[in-house]
């Protein structure tokens, strides 16, 4: 991840551990139609698509406002269309199948038939954010040096993207290769994989085992069938070393998830070759199993230099007084690790739903959602895949180091580790208000101005939530990002109960990669450097890393998040907006930050503690 991305979930990740046939489709769209033209009140299954787009070329439309009889209506005026329900509460919905600007026409169309008025359907095409650039570039040029010059444009190119190193006879065997007159390889996957076969791409649950076929690669010409050599690189957390093979296929099975890439070259007896390079996603769903709490003394031996950034603040001096009891902060993101040894009690569980039973008990929607819900998946398992919201958690609430120890933490996951979508974001912040999050916490944005998105925003506004979002990491050293002058969302939304966060150092000095705004970014908190990270829990993994480093504004917004919980604990009669002015006003000055943010402070939770109690602490 690179702290200078413009979607600012992908914050400089330094990790220090510490420790589907559209012809029955359209056949099953056919005979629906018949009940439909009788009921009119049900999407049928056969159309829906259980699982959020993992590319950019997957994304469909927004569309907000049909009632499920509307929408059904609006899928059998047309027979390519399908749809993800992503938030049916409050109707909101992904469709596939022809384009935004025809879609719209449709709608238009038939807007007579539905029971809400037209001007209450927003129509938007779905804005999916990469994470990073997970496509990797395929003949990538050799570098400078007489050693990399030396090796051709394949090996470099697997190199490079997988992280491997190639020798022996399969460096042989790809320094002998044409480029490339072979036909590319045509691989198959096996149909047990794959999540929702209604999605292209490999994208399965660990546990299971990836196989490839290439045995109907055909080369040009006269030429025999191509030999193969397959490149299969795990995640970053693997214990697993590359798989590097020839033959027809190739079979592997993750110990990790998060990010894997394999890459297959075909070779002709002319020796032609051809590439082809995909990355592959592995998740999971790891049931709720909490670990015991851990013995209220761990808080108070917490060491100062590892978890400065909670001293630095004045929120672990501040647990004297409030703790964040009876808060739930909402953390819209990759998932939290529900697990995690420091994180697991302070988990939001929803005891009016029974685990497992496949059963809305509570009625609100979302079957099973004990421990939140996975819009990315459309399931109940929001199990962080990725690491970055299992980070995030900690910060903001974990037993042990969170700025609000004792506040819950409701995971509400909008994606995986590939990527997330618009619709799953609005879906996501819906659920989490409606679910008694009075804090969310969104460390990530986007360039788009979207009317989805700024609707969603109003809601929390009238529901007295509070909003915290990252200003970006789009700075670089000597190029400031100015959100004034190259707005960011959400973060640029006007709204009174939004907070826009900016990253500042152990000095209270902006990171070099913190985007700034005098008019739109409200506050600031630490977000660590290169030298001094962030320290934070981490996702489940083969390494058994419980805590790593990052850095970034994703850092620093949980921390606020942590603060405003936890000064909201100790007078909840307070508003969202009041609060927010609070800690502005509140924050400690910094004169590196004069004229560069709105507050120009960095967040104090002592001084904002001690205006409402009316008395310093100690």
């Amino acid at each position: 991840m690179d702290t200078q991305k413009s979607t600012h979930i992908t914050t400089s990740r330094t990790q220090q551990p510490l420790s589907s046939t559209r012809s029955l489709k359209m056949a099953l769209a056919a005979i629906s139609s018949l009940w439909l033209i009788g009921c009119g009140s049900s999407i049928p299954e056969a159309l829906k698509v259980h699982r959020a787009p993992s590319s950019e070329s997957e994304a469909g439309s927004v569309v907000v406002g049909p009632t499920e009889s509307d929408m059904a209506k609006i899928l059998n005026a047309d027979s390519r269309l399908t749809v993800r329900v992503v938030n049916q509460n409050h109707n909101v919905y992904e469709v596939y199948g022809v384009k935004t600007t025809e879609l719209s026409k449709v709608v238009d169309q038939h807007a007579n038939s539905l029971s809400v008025s037209r001007d209450q359907i927003t129509v938007e095409q779905n804005v999916f954010i990469k994470l990073k650039d997970q496509t990797p570039q395929a003949l990538q040029q050799p570098q400078a040096d007489a050693a990399e010059k030396a090796k051709s444009p394949l090996v470099a190119a697997i190199e490079e993207n997988q992280g491997v190193t190639i020798e022996g006879a399969p460096l042989e065997y790809l320094n002998s290769c044409h480029l490339s007159r072979l036909v590319a390889p045509d691989i198959s996957v096996k149909d047990n994989q794959g999540r929702d076969k209604q999605n292209a791409g490999i994208y399965f649950d660990i546990g299971q085992t990836l196989t490839l076929d290439g045995s109907g690669t055909k080369a040009k010409g006269k030429s025999k069938a191509p030999t193969l050599l397959w490149v299969v690189s795990p995640s970053d957390d693997s214990k697993l070393t590359a798989t590097i093979s020839m033959g027809n296929n190739v079979s592997f099975t993750p110990d990790s998830t998060g990010l894997h890439i394999y890459s297959v070259v075909a070779k002709d007896d002319s020796g032609n070759c051809a590439i082809q390079m995909k990355p592959f996603y592995v998740t999971a769903n790891d049931h709720f199993a909490p670990a015991s709490p851990l013995d209220e003394s761990w808080a108070s031996r917490i060491d100062p230099k590892t978890f400065w950034h909670v001293f630095h603040v004045g929120a672990r001096d501040g647990w004297q007084t409030a703790a964040g009891e009876g808060m739930t902060v909402a953390i819209i993101d990759t998932g939290v690790n529900y697990n995690h040894t420091a994180l697991s009690s302070n988990v939001r569980v929803n005891t009016n739903e029974i685990p497992e039973n496949h059963v809305d008990d509570d009625k609100n929607g979302f079957v099973d959602d004990v421990t939140g819900y996975d819009f990315g998946n459309d399931d109940a398992y929001p199990f962080d895949d990725y690491g970055h919201g299992s980070h995030v958690a900690g910060i903001a609430a974990s037993q042990v180091f969170g700025a609000a120890r004792k506040a819950k933490i409701l995971p509400v996951k909008f994606g995986a580790g590939v990527g997330f979508d618009i619709a799953s974001v609005v879906g996501a912040i819906h659920y989490s208000v409606d679910n008694g999050a009075k804090v969310l916490n969104m460390s990530f944005g986007w360039k788009e101005d979207l009317a989805v998105v700024r609707d969603v925003i109003n809601y929390t506004e009238k529901k007295n939530v509070l909003v915290v979002v990252a200003a970006g990491n789009d700075s670089k050293p000597g190029a400031v990002a100015d959100n004034d002058t190259t707005p960011s969302y959400p973060c640029n939304y006007p709204n009174a109960n939004l907070i826009s966060v900016a990253a500042t150092d152990e000095n209270d000095v902006p990171t070099f990669y913190s985007n700034l705004g005098l008019k739109t970014v409200h506050l600031a908190a630490p977000g660590g450097t290169p030298a001094l990270p962030i320290i934070s829990s981490y996702k489940k993994n083969p390494r058994d890393a419980q805590f790593v480093g990052l850095m970034g504004t994703s850092m620093a917004t949980p921390l606020i998040v942590g603060v405003a919980a936890q000064v909201w604990s100790a007078k909840p009669s307070m508003t969202a907006p009041e609060l927010k002015t609070l800690l502005m006003q509140t924050g400690k000055k910094s004169a590196a930050l004069q004229g560069k943010i709105a507050s120009g402070a960095v967040v104090d939770a002592q001084a904002a503690l001690a205006a409402i109690t009316g008395s310093r602490l100690q």
